[in-house]
């Protein structure tokens, strides 16, 4: 079936591969410097591949999870990359921030 992007009501700025990978590169490179910070500050003592994996996971969920609400709300680009990037580094504490958010509206 070939539709046209007006037949099946898909909005007008729809997140493009680069910005989605953008978006993940700049979650993933704030999760390195939280773990980079978090490795000199004494917070974990030795990394090891668990420890990796949680921390990354747990911020490219919070990367994302902020990419999308931005581009929902319908934010610049540029900007929604920017702070998916901090969220990235953030993680989990992200989430907590924007479920204070919700329950606050």
């Amino acid at each position: 079936m070939n539709q046209s992007r007006e037949a099946v009501n898909m909005p007008e700025k729809d997140p493009t591969t680069w910005q989605f990978l953008a978006a993940g590169i700049m979650g993933l490179w704030g999760a390195v410097v939280s773990i980079v910070d978090k490795v000199k500050s004494g917070k974990i003592k030795q990394i090891n591949a668990i420890t990796f994996l949680g921390e990354i996971t747990a911020s490219l969920f919070s990367t994302y999870t902020v990419f999308f609400l931005c581009v929902g709300m319908e934010f610049n680009i540029y900007y929604t990359v920017g702070v998916a990037g901090l969220a990235g580094h953030y993680g989990p504490r992200t989430l907590f921030i924007i479920q204070k958010w919700w329950v606050s509206r």
